[in-house]
């Protein structure tokens, strides 16, 4: 359990130092992009009486790119968080269905491999949970920190 819960450490460091700069250039992406809405209300109709609306639809367009692009790639590393998560879960029960294997011809070797295997299934469903959660906690930070 204690080797298990090391590995689900290491990888949620792993996925911590990417999503915490990618959620702070999210921020710095979205900026521009409400400051440009904001703007473009406010002088609506100064805008429209130089017809320049073509002009700001086609620089909003390209701030709302800029600003979805951290977005996906945000959505990205949560995806490889959860792929790796689901791999470690199954190298976990697949070590334990080896080691049911290797002992099989000891006596209550299949009851207590059906019992280990049961936890391990639990216990990995949890530890991710865990990870999960605690990760998008201390993402969701570096937005109180902006």
């Amino acid at each position: 359990m204690i080797p298990l819960g090391v590995c689900y450490y290491i990888l949620g460091g792993f996925f911590l130092v990417s999503s915490r700069e990618l959620k702070r250039l999210d921020s710095a992406a979205r900026s521009p992009l409400y400051a440009h809405f904001g703007e473009t209300l406010a002088g609506l109709v100064t805008i429209r009486a130089f017809n320049d609306t073509e002009r700001l639809a086609v620089q909003a367009t390209t701030l709302l790119d800029r600003s979805q692009t951290t977005g996906y790639l945000t959505n990205m590393t949560n995806r490889w968080l959860q792929i790796m998560i689901d791999q470690l879960s199954t190298l976990t029960l697949g070590f334990v269905c080896l080691m049911a294997v290797i002992q099989r011809g000891e006596a209550n070797s299949a009851g207590y491999f059906g019992i280990i295997l049961s936890h391990i299934g639990i216990l990995t469903g949890i530890m991710s949970r865990v990870l999960t959660t605690s990760c998008q906690i201390q993402t969701s930070i570096v937005s109180i920190e902006r």
